[in-house]
Formats: structure tokens, sequence, C-alpha cells
């Protein structure tokens, strides 16, 4: 057990080591990369949502909706 917490130690300690050598964004850097984030996940939201709306038309088209024949038949019963 007093092996595991010397071994803990040295990784943590190693650990805040290796994260004082990051180089951290400046806040410049930090929003411009957000927004191109942001932008990034719009474009993709709208190109599902076009393909969504596309493939559901077309679903549409090619299966006809049986659910008109099957109000009508519970009415006529």
């Amino acid at each position: 057990m007093k092996n595991f917490f010397s071994k803990l130690g040295s990784y943590l300690s190693s650990v805040g080591d290796e994260a004082k050598k990051v180089s951290w964004p400046g806040r410049r850097e930090l929003v411009d990369s957000s927004v191109v984030v942001i932008v990034f996940i719009v474009i993709l939201s709208v190109t599902t949502l076009v393909y969504d709306t596309g493939i559901r038309k077309f679903i549409d088209v090619a299966v006809p909706s049986s659910a008109p024949a099957a109000q009508q038949a519970q009415g006529a019963r």
C-alpha cells in the first residue's frame, strides 16, 4: 500500500511538471478558436437538418402513408 501512494505521488508530481510546460492560448486565440467551433457546429446542424428534411420528404413520396386508410377503416366499423 505504501508503494501505491509513493507511485501516486510521483505520478501527480510529474503531471504538475508537465502542466507547467503547457503553452496556454491567449484570450484572443481562445475566442477565435471558440468562434470557429461554434460556426462549424451551426453549419453541421443546418446541413443535418437539410439532409434529414430531404430524406423525410423522399420517404413520404416513395412510401405513401397508410394513416388515412387506417382512419377510414376504423370509422366504417
